[in-house]
Order: C-alpha cells, then structure tokens, then sequence
C-alpha cells in the first residue's frame, strides 16, 4: 500500500486535508518533512482566509502504570516498567538464574558529580539493596561494567576522579589510578573495593568472574602527554578477595567471557595500527596485511582488525589468537562462548569482504556502499556504510561455523547480543527501514531507530524486528524477554509481541521526542493495522468543539487521562498530550486497538515530562544549520524569497510545545475568537555570522491560533527594515521561551 500521510482538519468549514504521498517520494528526499505537509497547509490555508486551523494528532485508551520511585506495576504491552530511578543512569545490567536483576551505573546531580551505583532488585521488583560508591565533593564515579556470580555476589568496574575513592583494607591500590573494582556479597556489602590501572587513563568496558571468584576485567588504557598519548587494551585478574592484580599479555583486551574450565576469551581491536598481537599458528586469519583509507597523498592505515583470543585461567598463555576481519575492520559489540566452546561475536563492521559463510542468513554486503568524489575530481574514493554481523568461531580459532552479514540497503549497526538457549537476541541502531525483519513496519521518518530481532543458532533465519524504546542491556532467561535502559527507567521487553508504534515524533517538525509539554502535538509512527476495516486515513473531526479521546475503537491514553485523537491511519496517529500531565515526571504513553480477530493490541512509551517544549511548524526541511518556519504574510500568502513580507508589516509563525500558559488551555478544546494574547515570555534573539547579524524581526502577540486544537499558538512579528533595499533578504532569528530555546534555531523569513 502507498505511504499515506495527512497532518491537518480545518475548521469551522469542516474541511479536512490530506497530503498523500508514496513511500517512493520520503524515499527519494521529502523523508520526514513532507509527513507534515497536510498540516502546514491547512494552517495555510486558514491563515489565507482568516478563518480557523487545527492540527492533527492521535488517540489511545489504555490503562498504564502508575510511576514511582521504586516500581512499576507491569502492563499488557511489549514493554513494561520495571523501576523508576530519578537521578540515576543506568549503564549496565545482569539476572541471575532466579531472576533476580541487578544493575549499575551512576548517580547524577545537577552539579554533574556522582558516585557508583549498584541495585539489587527480586523478580518482583522489590529493592533488596542499593548502594553507592565514590569519593567526596564534585568528583564523579560511574560503575561501567558488572557481573554475578552463582552465589549472588555482584562484580563491577568502572571509572572514578576521586583522589579520596574508598579502597578497602589490603585491597589492590594503584597510585593515580583512574579506574576501580570491587566485590558485594549477596546482601550488598562490600567484599573489597580497588584501584587498578595505575596513572593511566583506564577505562574497564568488560568483566567476568570466574568459578574461584576471581574477576577479569579489560578495557583501554591511555598514558603520557595529550599530545602524544598512547592508547593501549588491558587485561587484568584480580583474586578473590581483591588483594592482588595479575596482568595479561600485552596488547590483548577488549571484550571479556569466560568458559566452564575458567579459560578466558576476549574479542577486541588494536588500537596500534598498524600492529596488534600476533595471530597464533593454525589460526584462521593471520594478522591483516596494512590497507589504507583516504584520499591519495593524505591516506592512512585503516585500522579496525578485530582478534578473537583465549587465554589460559591465569592469563599466562594464549591459547589461540585469530583475526577476523578485512578491510575497514570490524568492532565488537559481544563475545560469548556455548557448551561445545564455540566462540560467538557479534558487532558492526564497514566492510565489504568481512569473512562470511555460505548458507549464513545474509552471506553478501548491503549495506550502502559506491564510490563519490570526495577527494576531489577526477579521484573517486570509494565509501562503504556499516553492517551489524554475527560470526560463531570454532573452539581452537581454526575456522568458522557461521558467519552473516546483518543490515538493510544504509547503515546499520548491531551493539548488543545475547546468546541464549531460544536463539541469539540482536539489537542495535537502524537507518535501513528495509531493514530485515521489519517488513515495512518501520516509516522513514522514524530513522534511525533502535531495533531488536532474533537470530536462530545456527545464523540461517531471524525473527520479526521489533523497535522497543530504550537500550538492551540484558538477558533474562526466566522470562525470555530482554531488559532496557530507557532514561531513568528500567524496561522489559517480550519480542514476542507486536510492536506497532516505531517511534514518537512532534507533530510540528517531525522531530524524535524524548520529553514532551503538556498540550504538545505528538505522532505515533509505525503500523497500526486492522483498527477498522477500513485503513483509509482518517481526520478525526472536533464535536461540541473538543476533539475526542476515541476512534473507531481506538484510543490513546497519557497516565490514564485520554488523550484527544486528530488523524488515525495504518502508519500514523496524531494526539495531543493531555494538560494533565503537568507537574508529573513522567507520562506513559499507550496506544490501544482491537486487531481483525477482535484481539486488543496495545503498545506504549514513556517519556520524561518538560514544562515546555516549545517547537516551530516548519515549510521545508532545515538546511545548513537553518530552519525554514511556515510564514504568512500580512495579506495570508505564504512567505518566500517571491513573497517577501514589507518592512514594518505582520507575519505569523506558529509554535507547539508551549506547556501551561496563562491564560490555561484545555485539553483538547478548539480554540475559539476572539483568541486572549497570552503571557508567553518570548524573545526573539539574533543569529549573528561572526560581526554580522541581520536585522531582527520585533515580538508583537502570541495567542492560541483560533479553530486549532489548543496548544497551537500564533506568534506575531513586525518585519524589520530592509539593510540593503531593493533586493530582499533573510531576516534570520532564533526564539525561546524564557530560559527555554525553541528547539528549531536559526529561524529565518525574506523581506522585501
């Protein structure tokens, strides 16, 4: 079916306008400005007459889960809420067998210091412990890196700026070190607390305990001057009780796992290009030969070429060393061994000639890739994307079992894995809407997007793609559904349920929203079918001058208050969000639907609420650092460099996002004439170029736009003189609302 889009209901005429365009036009370069094209020309056209807008937005009715600082109680929807942790960011995460989660990352205060985190939480989600660790005063410390072990004992790494970091007595203590570990017990007491890495810059990116309770940590290290820095990988074991620090061969690190004999392996990338550690005999790569990227003259070694290693339990021996990679290199994202020894890895690559196997489920490279000028003509340098791939490695590093490429026809990236028993759990960043899996479920204007899909273990077959909100982070084998850090929050998800929204955007510039204003316009993106026989886009008409809460059976609610519905079709809803949710932290938004067989569907995603969120509808995609806002000139035509507003006249822009104002809107109330000015403190700011900066238009009014939904505002401004008559030129601008910037900056309009 075509791409259909429709943004606009104009009232009081009752005439409703769509803009329907094929998938083929977002594709060929309209993307996600033109979505909005039905919108901005129903302003235009209300404008035009001096009658009445209104934008369009969606609908949903569900009962969501009431926020709070420790839990959430669970929905029906791909996605529930686990914990709620103001001030916290959450890095990384681990379950147990029991299910029982654990996780760490670092507090966060408004000054920008903090200290470790680490949380224990029961399947239930009630707080066994949590607890901090750091120094004093602004310093910071965030815990990156964490692991279990079976007796419920809690491992973590990370990086601190405390000269007063606690260390715990007899505890490995480096001079200057930059970097900790440390052990909890099952209760949450510290075992030890280290310093490790001495006065190198050391960053731990991997753990893993063993079976003795020893913990191996790698990572990368930088020393000596900025100016001459070396950066290097690290691999380290601590005993068990912290005391003592045993280093492994120079230059192997990356990504760390462990096997049941306690023989470690690691999947990392030199950073000395050329070089690296040298690859063992029989391997199945040797160390690549030096390719170079560039342009000729100003070229350079491109670097890149991941090692999958294993050590012997002390470190002291590696028991084989292999590359796997090609030219533009690959970078690991995984690393994790089965039952038989085979070594899994999985990351993103550029490369064309990654090494990959036939009857793999994507043996060939699609992603992006050709030749451009770059270098200047007649040279032409050849570019290639990135691709996520999945690469399973015999046990002695000899060859491989399977390898696949994993992307669509642009760039694509994989960044986390997980092996488990029901297949191999990919997620990752997508800028490939034909990306597999998807199956047209995902709109380009929801690219980039995060996405997870299921590989079998054999790398022959994937599932359907889903587009949770949030990072993996974890595995949870008790349930089969993964867990994601999402702001503040932490999330379960089950792939195994539709996903149908892939992303929220503001209805206004069709940007990605990660905070959201009382009254702003909101558009749930994806596929959203079989709400009603008829999958025709809809405007959904205002009644007794409110817009309604549902349609056709379907609803969309914002922490259980209805939100108004404007425009419902198979890929796009349009909604207001509620006034209601002002002053909470947070708003669940859920979209809900009954399917053909009568089944009800429902999807949700949270997102942190801002006072304001202020937005300009804007005419054309931005452009060199530029926005093009939607204009009318005093006579209701359209602005343009062949429309150019007179000096001193009134033009009109139009704003979302502006959160309560005074005097207070209703939610979803069409805003009626004659319109109150409201108490808006706006201001209009310069965009000067170095010396220069062109005359700025004067603040005249803002109101509610009157026949729009509430929230819409019109923003009046008087023309500024023209500097060099009689050519017309750019009056360019930036606006906010108070200490609020509109988010679209370098606003510009023609004067004549």
């Amino acid at each position: 079916m075509g791409y259909v889009n429709r943004l606009g209901y104009c009232a009081p005429a009752g005439v409703a306008i769509r803009s329907s365009l094929s998938l083929g036009a977002f594709q060929s370069g309209l993307r996600r400005r033109a979505i909005k094209a039905a919108l901005l020309l129903c302003l235009i056209a209300v404008a035009a007459s001096a009658q009445t807008a209104t934008a369009t937005t969606i609908q949903s009715s569900f009962e969501t889960a009431t926020l709070s600082h420790t839990a959430i109680a669970p929905v029906s929807t791909p996605s529930s809420t686990i914990a709620y942790l103001p001030n916290v960011q959450i890095n990384t995460a681990q379950v147990d067998a029991s299910g029982n989660i654990f996780i760490a990352g670092q507090t966060a205060t408004s000054a920008g210091s903090g200290a470790a985190y680490i949380a224990k939480l029961t399947p239930n989600r009630t707080a066994v412990y949590a607890v901090t660790l750091g120094g004093s005063g602004s310093s910071t410390s965030t815990a990156t890196a964490l692991a279990i072990d079976t007796a419920g004992a809690v491992y973590v790494a990370g990086t601190t700026t405390a000269s007063d970091f606690p260390v715990s007595a007899g505890a490995v203590q480096s001079t200057g070190a930059t970097a900790f570990a440390a052990k909890l017990d099952q209760n949450g007491n510290i075992v030890y607390s280290a310093l490790i890495g001495g006065n190198a810059a050391t960053q731990p990116s991997s753990v893993v305990v063993n079976s003795k309770g020893e913990l191996v940590a790698s990572g990368q290290l930088t020393s000596g001057p900025a100016q001459s820095a070396v950066t290097t990988l690290f691999l380290f074991k601590l005993s068990a009780d912290g005391t003592q620090l045993v280093a492994g061969p120079q230059g192997i690190g990356g990504l760390v796992t462990a096997d049941a004999q306690d023989n470690i392996y690691v999947a990392g990338v030199p950073f000395d290009t050329p070089g690296g550690p040298a690859a063992t005999p029989g391997a199945f790569q040797g160390m690549p030969a030096i390719t170079y990227c560039g342009c000729p003259f100003f070229d350079f070694a491109c670097g890149g070429n991941q090692f999958v290693a294993s050590l012997t339990p002390d470190l002291g021996q590696t028991r084989f060393l292999t590359y796997v990679t090609a030219q533009y290199g690959a970078a690991p994202a995984y690393i994790a061994v089965d039952a038989q020894g085979d070594i899994l890895i999985a990351g993103t690559t550029s490369a064309p000639g990654y090494p990959t196997t036939p009857g793999s489920y994507q043996p060939n490279y699609t992603a992006a890739s050709g030749t451009e000028l770059t270098c200047g003509p007649p040279i032409a340098k050849e570019f290639t994307s990135p691709s996520g791939y999945v690469t399973l490695v015999k046990p002695d590093g000899s060859g491989l079992i399977f390898s696949t490429f994993f992307s669509g026809s642009k760039t694509d990236t994989v960044n986390f894995a997980a092996l488990t028993s029901a297949g191999i759990y990919l997620a990752g960043h997508a800028s490939s809407v034909d990306l597999p899996g998807f199956d047209g479920a995902v709109p380009s204007p929801c690219v980039p997007v995060g996405f997870v899909t299921r590989m079998t273990l054999d790398g022959s077959a994937i599932s359907t793609s889903r587009t949770p909100q949030g990072t993996p982070l974890a595995y949870d084998s008790t349930t089969g559904t993964l867990l994601l850090a999402s702001g503040n929050n932490l999330l379960r998800f089950d792939l195994s349920q539709a996903t149908p929204i892939a992303c929220v955007l503001d209805s206004a510039d069709l940007s990605p929203v990660t905070a959201v204003a009382p009254g702003e316009l909101l558009s749930f993106f994806g596929r959203f079918p079989d709400y009603e026989t008829d999958l025709s886009p809809v405007v959904v008409n205002p009644a007794n001058g409110s817009f309604p809460a549902m349609f056709s059976g379907l609803g969309v609610v914002s922490n259980q208050t209805p939100a108004p519905l404007l425009y419902v079709s198979e890929p796009q809803i349009n909604f207001q969000a509620p006034y209601e949710i002002a002053g909470s932290p947070q708003t669940n938004l859920t979209v809900t639907y009954s399917d053909a067989n009568g089944n009800s569907v429902s999807d949700s995603r949270t997102l942190n609420v801002a006072a304001s969120n202020p937005v300009v509808f804007l005419s054309q995609p931005s452009d060199f650092n530029q926005a093009f806002p939607l204009t009318l000139n005093a006579d209701g035509t359209v602005n343009s460099q062949t429309h150019p507003a007179s000096a001193g006249s009134i033009v009109s822009i139009f704003v979302d996002g502006l959160g309560v104002t005074s005097p207070a809107p209703v939610t979803g109330l069409v805003n009626t004439s004659p319109p109150a000015v409201l108490n808006v403190p706006l201001v209009v700011m310069p965009s000067c170029q170095d010396t220069y900066c062109p005359p700025i238009p004067a603040l005249v009014a803002a109101s509610p736009l009157v026949g729009a939904i509430s929230g819409v505002t019109q923003v009046q401004l008087r023309a500024p003189a023209n500097p060099n008559p009689p050519y017309a030129f750019q009056s360019i601008f930036s606006l906010s609302v108070g200490s609020t910037a509109v988010r679209d900056m370098n606003l510009s309009f023609w004067v004549e």
